[in-house]
């Protein structure tokens, strides 16, 4: 595996991370909110 495609698969997994927590974290801010 060279380095050009190890980036590539870093970034993917960081973008899905990075959007799994933004809507994680709005829902759990709504949810706070209905309270």
């Amino acid at each position: 595996m060279n380095y050009e495609s190890s980036a590539t698969i870093f970034w993917l997994v960081a973008k899905v991370a990075f959007h799994f927590f933004l809507v994680s974290s709005r829902s759990n801010s709504q949810m706070l909110s209905h309270c």
